[in-house]
C-alpha cells in the first residue's frame, strides 16, 4: 500500500479566500449533507471555547479499516491490503507532511488541511485486549477523508474562509 501513498499528489499550496457570508453556516453545510465524506463540526454555543464552525467536503481520498483490512480509495483507484491500520495512517501522514507555509493556522482558521472522520471505540481491539462489551456494529474501525475543500467560519466575526 505504501506504493499507493507515493503515487498520490503532493500538497504544495492551499488557496484561501475569506468573505462575509449572508447565509447561516448550517444552511451552507446542508448543501453537502448527502455527499459521502462530508464532515461538519459545529460549535454549539457562544462560550469562549466555541470559536469556529468547520465544513470539510468533496473528499479526494478515503481510508477505512476494519480489523487488519485497510482500504484506500481515490477518485480513480481503490487498493485493499492486510496491515495494521494505525501503521497505514502513520505512513499516509508521513507522505502528506505539509510544507511550513501551510501547516500552521492561517488567517485565523483552525485548520489548513487534514483528515476528517473518526476512530471508533472498537479500534481499542487493535491496541489492547479488553472484554467485548457491545454488539458488533459492522462499521469501520477507522473512517477518514481528505477533503478537496474546507470552509471555516469564525463565530464571533462571521468571517468565512474557503480553503482549496
Amino acid at each position: 500500500m505504501n506504493g499507493l501513498f507515493e503515487q498520490l499528489p503532493t500538497i504544495r499550496d492551499i488557496h484561501r479566500e475569506s468573505f462575509k457570508s449572508d447565509q447561516p453556516f448550517e444552511r451552507i453545510a446542508a448543501h453537502f449533507a448527502r455527499d459521502k465524506g462530508t464532515v461538519v463540526l459545529l460549535s454549539g454555543s457562544h462560550t469562549d471555547s466555541a470559536q469556529y464552525h468547520i465544513l470539510a467536503a468533496k473528499p479526494w481520498l478515503q481510508i477505512q479499516s476494519k480489523g487488519k483490512s485497510v482500504q484506500v480509495k481515490t477518485q480513480n483507484k481503490t487498493i485493499c491490503s492486510k496491515q495494521e491500520p494505525l501503521g497505514a495512517i502513520q505512513t499516509l501522514l508521513k507522505q502528506f507532511k505539509l510544507p511550513d507555509n501551510i501547516s500552521a493556522p492561517y488567517n485565523n482558521t483552525p485548520v489548513a488541511a487534514g483528515l476528517f472522520g473518526y476512530f471508533s471505540y472498537d479500534l481499542k481491539d487493535r491496541i489492547e485486549k479488553l472484554p467485548r462489551t457491545c454488539m458488533e456494529s459492522r462499521l469501520p474501525d477507522i473512517c477518514l477523508y481528505a477533503p478537496a475543500f474546507i470552509l471555516t467560519q469564525e463565530i464571533k466575526t462571521g468571517l468565512t474562509t474557503l480553503q482549496i
